[in-house]
C-alpha cells in the first residue's frame, strides 16, 4: 500500500473521529432525551459499531503477522498524547473565542462547553501535517 495512501486513510479516520463523531454523540444526546428514543437507531449504531470492530480486528490482525503492532500502537498513542497536550495549550492561551452567533467564551469554557472546537483544531494540525493545506505561520 502506498505511503500516500495511508497517509490520507490516517487523516480522513482521525478527522472523522474528531468532527464527525462529536456531532453524532449531540445527536444521540438529542433523541435519548425524547420521550420515546428510537429503537431502531440503537439497532443501526451498534451493526455500524460491529463493522468497525471488525475492520479494527483485521488491521490488528495483519499487524500482528508483520510484527507491528507494538511499534505502531505505541507511536499512535504518543502522536495523539502530544496533539491532545498541543489542543489543549492553544485553547487555554486563547483569551476569548467568539461564534458567529455572538457568543463568546474563554479557551477552556469553549473546549468545555463546545467539543468541536478541540476537533477542528485537531484537524487543522492533521490537515497542516499531511501537507493538505497551506500553513500561513
Amino acid at each position: 500500500m502506498a505511503t500516500e495512501l495511508i497517509q490520507t486513510a490516517d487523516l480522513h479516520f482521525r478527522s472523522y473521529l474528531h468532527t464527525v463523531m462529536p456531532l453524532h454523540e449531540s445527536l444521540v444526546a438529542e433523541m435519548c432525551a425524547q420521550p420515546k428514543p428510537p429503537l431502531e437507531l440503537a439497532t443501526i449504531l451498534e451493526d455500524i459499531g460491529q463493522q468497525y470492530m471488525a475492520l479494527a480486528d483485521r488491521l490488528a490482525r495483519a499487524l500482528i503477522e508483520k510484527d507491528h503492532l507494538v511499534e505502531e500502537a505505541d507511536t499512535d498513542a504518543a502522536t495523539e498524547s502530544q496533539l491532545d497536550r498541543f489542543v489543549e495549550a492553544v485553547i487555554a492561551k486563547a483569551d476569548v473565542v467568539s461564534f458567529r452567533d455572538g457568543t463568546t467564551v474563554t479557551g477552556s469554557e469553549a473546549l468545555n462547553a463546545f467539543p468541536f472546537v478541540a476537533g477542528a483544531i485537531r484537524t487543522a494540525v492533521l490537515l497542516a501535517r499531511s501537507g493538505k493545506t497551506k500553513s500561513t505561520a
